[in-house]
């Protein structure tokens, strides 16, 4: 029987599947660097440090505002679900 963390384990491998193939579908030139990512709608701009919030998804990283990068894991899993989702 698989358990809880690895099914958490699959899920985080699915949602980065997932980012990869909508990057080539709808990804656009980031506005702070020279990667392609998906760009973040309005209602999933979570916060992420000292007033920043997310704007863009790269395939590696999260990046704000500012244009600073974060890792996938400053956000929730639900969270990054939920942005990716609604892209």
């Amino acid at each position: 029987m698989e358990t809880l963390t690895q099914k958490h384990k699959k899920l985080e491998i699915a949602v980065k599947l997932r980012i990869r193939a909508k990057l080539l579908k709808k990804g656009v030139k980031s506005e702070y660097r020279s990667d392609t990512v998906l760009k973040v709608k309005d209602d999933q701009c979570f916060n992420l440090d000292g007033g920043r919030y997310l704007v863009e998804i790269s395939e590696t990283d999260l990046i704000d505002n500012g244009g600073y990068s974060y890792n996938y894991s400053c956000l929730t899993l639900e969270q990054l679900c939920e942005a990716v989702d609604n892209i």
